[in-house]
């Protein structure tokens, strides 16, 4: 199925509103590139519409232990893809919203020289989860961003305290399921059987609390193909992924969203 770039903004209006537009709250970790916890507090992202459902007011506080508050808002309309969480990313950037609420924000094209940057979230009933990977103009890694978030209408406690990572994780290697995927020609794919592989020799490895794993490339080189990819498992029968993929010509090839059959095939699981 093609879309043009104007549905493909009403695209992903009428999906923030339906799977995003409330209360969240929960916990966000910075992380080095080592994996080492540099900063951890406490946050809430509140989106509120206007009655006509044309403009979005998103409002976050952020609540730091030394017991000072940040309040940033920012103001969304159907013409304005919304926002990622790297704001000093200065190019041009492509974001899209699964039907199912899951989303990825990226940048076009990967430019040797400037920033590049990738966020995911991550959507599954009352849960959110947010992950930011941010390199700097020599390629190298800086810093990880993992925002994991309830709906305080349903707080389900699901989330553990403890932000540290772990050492490592028993991840399914080629697990069978299904694919969603987005070209940048904007033509989105139906569900397709595919496997869920996450072995990568090359790419370096961040195992989060709560089952959410990172897999990277350890640099970013001119003429270089990669993928970036974050996994979920969300409970023992749940489990998610989100991809972006760019070819040697730093092209943005593809945004794919993964899951077992458990997830996309079941509209309880939304």
């Amino acid at each position: 199925m093609n879309q043009t770039f104007e549905q493909l903004k009403q695209h992903n209006w009428t999906n923030f509103m339906t799977h995003h537009l409330r209360n969240w709250y929960g916990s966000w970790t910075i992380y080095s590139p080592e994996g080492e916890v540099m900063e951890s507090f406490v946050g809430s992202r509140c989106s509120i519409s206007d009655t006509e459902q044309t403009h979005i007011t998103q409002t976050n506080v952020y609540m730091y232990d030394n017991g000072t508050e940040e309040e940033k808002v920012y103001q969304n309309t159907p013409n304005s893809l919304i926002n990622g969480l790297a704001e000093e990313t200065e190019q041009a950037s492509f974001m899209y919203m699964f039907e199912q609420g899951s989303a990825i924000w990226t940048v076009n094209r990967f430019e040797p020289g400037e920033l590049f940057a990738v966020e995911f979230w991550f959507r599954y009933q009352e849960l959110r989860h947010s992950l930011l990977v941010m390199y700097n103009s020599d390629g190298e890694l800086t810093q990880t961003v993992s925002v994991r978030e309830e709906d305080l209408q349903k707080p389900c406690d699901h989330w553990t305290l403890n932000p540290e990572l772990i050492p490592d994780r028993d991840i399914l290697n080629g697990e069978e399921g299904l694919a969603i995927t987005l070209t940048p020609v904007t033509q989105l794919s139906q569900p397709t059987p595919t496997c869920l592989d996450w072995e990568y020799p090359d790419h370096q490895t961040f195992y989060y609390p709560d089952g959410i794993s990172l897999s990277y490339p350890s640099k970013l080189l001119p003429e270089m193909s990669f993928v970036v990819i974050g996994d979920w498992q969300v409970n023992p029968d749940i489990r998610q992924q989100l991809l972006v993929d760019y070819n040697s010509s730093g092209e943005l090839s593809c945004l794919t969203l993964k899951s077992n059959k458990n997830y996309l095939t079941n509209p309880e699981h939304l």
